[in-house]
């Protein structure tokens, strides 16, 4: 496959079709690396096949692209399995879930845990702040990211905790 790459840039090289798409880019696009130019300010709305489907209308998350980096965003993640749509039972397990479905969101979409910048934290009883405290330590080891946590009367189908992020991503050029 490779082989039939390179002949074929090489044929285009010699052709005016080198000249309007760049030789380069095609090997890059027939290799499978298709660029995605962002520009500045673009917005991409994010979603991972890892992570539950909204419950309302909202996005996963979205991205939001500079020069040399990006900012994930991500909705507030609740409890729900992905494979079943439901609420987790327990609130051990529903921190759990809420924080796998966070990082799988934010790495599938090109970013990770540990450049996270802040999370803020929902919770039906403040009482429960040490025990999602124990279970968020288990996710955020070091370099801990700015975090904000308070007690609200409701959350979406009356789940026991809801965690959002943002985390920065270092584009590919940039290094």
């Amino acid at each position: 496959m490779k082989f039939l790459a390179i002949a074929i840039c090489v044929s285009l090289l010699f052709s005016s079709v080198s000249c309007e798409l760049g030789i380069f880019k095609v090997f890059e696009n027939f290799m499978g690396k298709e660029e995605k130019a962002h520009k500045p300010g673009d917005i991409e709305i994010l979603s991972s096949p890892n992570v539950p489907e909204a419950i309302g209308t909202y996005s996963a998350g979205t991205k939001v692209y500079y020069n040399g980096f990006s900012i994930i965003e991500t909705s507030g993640q609740i409890g729900l399995n992905p494979a079943t749509g439901e609420l987790v039972e327990d609130f051990e397990g529903q921190v759990e879930q809420a924080l796998n479905n966070l990082k799988h969101l934010i790495e599938d979409n090109g970013g990770s845990l540990d450049r996270v910048i802040k999370t803020q934290i929902f919770l039906s009883d403040i009482d429960n702040f040490k025990a999602v405290d124990a279970i968020y330590a288990k996710y955020f080891t070091k370099d801990f990211p700015a975090r904000a946590a308070v007690a609200v009367k409701d959350l979406p189908k009356l789940c026991y905790v809801e965690i959002m992020a943002e985390a920065v991503v270092q584009d590919q050029e940039s290094g």
